[in-house]
């Protein structure tokens, strides 16, 4: 049986894995008192998407970026791409790839976004696209 179990049949007693000792009614494989499992999970989550963090920033910040292009009706003309690189733009930022059905160029996707840089990459066309 297992250690944590202070009585066995009826009801099973436990005590809180997290480190908390709270003691609390539960089923036998029950580990943590209700309210800690969340917390133990946003943690382990939060471990597992470290490594990931700061390509979600950049991707974050690249997208901040384009939305400003989309205020500033910049979109659907070709731009400097170094105007956007000054403020931190990734043309190369990890995105999906998408192409047009009418005639197959290649854009790179990011959220609500299509861009692809010119063919000598030192202009950018971005389009939004409806979802």
């Amino acid at each position: 049986m297992e250690s944590n179990i202070i009585q066995l049949g009826g009801p099973h007693y436990k005590i809180c894995k997290c480190g908390c000792k709270t003691e609390f009614n539960g089923r036998r494989n029950q580990k943590y008192f209700p309210k800690h499992k969340a917390k133990v999970n946003n943690k382990a989550a939060a471990k597992r998407r470290e490594k990931l963090s700061p390509t979600f920033r950049k991707m974050e910040k690249c997208y901040s970026i384009l939305v400003k292009i989309r205020n500033l009706n910049l979109l659907d003309q070709w731009i400097p791409i170094t105007d956007l690189t000054r403020d931190g733009f990734d043309p190369n930022i990890p995105s999906n790839s998408i192409k047009t059905k009418k005639d197959g160029i290649e854009f790179s996707k990011l959220a609500d976004f299509a861009f692809r840089l010119s063919d000598d990459a030192s202009k950018i066309i971005i389009h939004q696209i409806k979802l």
